[in-house]
């Protein structure tokens, strides 16, 4: 019996494909992907959890709205329209990578998110002074078409992502190539939130996952970021970002120990 469903709908006048694993008789969980991911990130967690739950996610509009850089305000206000017509009850959210944002933005407005679940996400990207001046004074050029457009010839290109370590998932280079502007100038224009303040005041059940080899989120640089946060912070030893083999079963492994699923 197939577990998942590939289904359509409309938000904001544009139509939106979403992934459903299981029943919606179930307690529900909604999925959040990265910027330059798909829903079918969460195809594993989906399969494995589809007997229990139903795990929902929706594509985010990043690859339909055409050299459109979005904001925190623009994702969680599409998540929020999804939320309400797809799933309007409790639900658990979790969060991948830039999705944990639009997590937790959404989190502090839906009464009915009644568990928050983060996976290699940091509140905060820079952790100093100096980053963020650099940031600001570099911005207006990080979103420009023109840098975007060259940023992904560097990410995408065979020969540099072999030597450099860049990702070398097809779905996420494929976007990275189409999309450079939605892609790349979304991530830069996100870079600078701190929503480290936001995270502390939720008053429900929460946690954030750190991978200790995550090639992209480092642990050694993040590892103290969530102090005096409350939630729970849980560490993990293998899986990358979503870039090993076994990811969702160490994610699975670690939050039923957590007693958060």
């Amino acid at each position: 019996m197939n577990k998942s469903f590939w289904l359509k709908t409309t938000i904001n006048d544009q139509e939106i494909n979403y992934l459903q694993f299981g029943n919606t008789n179930n307690p529900i969980i909604v999925c959040l992907h990265g910027y330059a991911d798909t829903a079918e990130v969460f195809t594993d967690l989906g399969e494995k959890l589809a007997d229990k739950y139903c795990v929902i996610a929706p594509n985010l509009p990043i690859d339909n709205q055409v050299k459109k850089i979005h904001s925190l305000n623009s994702l969680e206000n599409f998540l929020s329209e999804f939320v309400k017509k797809i799933c309007p009850q409790e639900i658990t959210l979790l969060g991948f990578s830039m999705g944990g944002l639009i997590a937790v933005e959404h989190a502090k407005k839906n009464h009915l998110v009644k568990k928050l679940i983060l996976n290699n996400c940091p509140l905060k990207y820079f952790i100093n002074k100096r980053e963020e001046f650099l940031y600001n004074l570099l911005k207006p050029a990080l979103i420009s078409r023109t840098f975007c457009f060259l940023f992904s010839l560097i990410k995408t290109n065979s020969f540099l992502k072999d030597r450099l370590g860049s990702i070398k998932d097809e779905i996420t280079l494929n976007l990275m190539k189409k999309y450079p502007c939605q892609v790349f100038g979304t991530e830069f224009n996100l870079l600078n939130l701190d929503l480290s303040s936001d995270y502390k005041k939720l008053e429900i059940q929460k946690a954030v996952l750190f991978f200790k080899d995550d090639e992209v989120i480092k642990f050694s640089r993040y590892k103290n970021s969530f102090e005096g946060l409350g939630g729970k912070v849980l560490l993990v030893e293998n899986g990358g970002h979503n870039s090993k083999a076994g990811y969702w079963e160490n994610v699975l492994k670690t939050l039923f120990s957590a007693n958060l699923l």
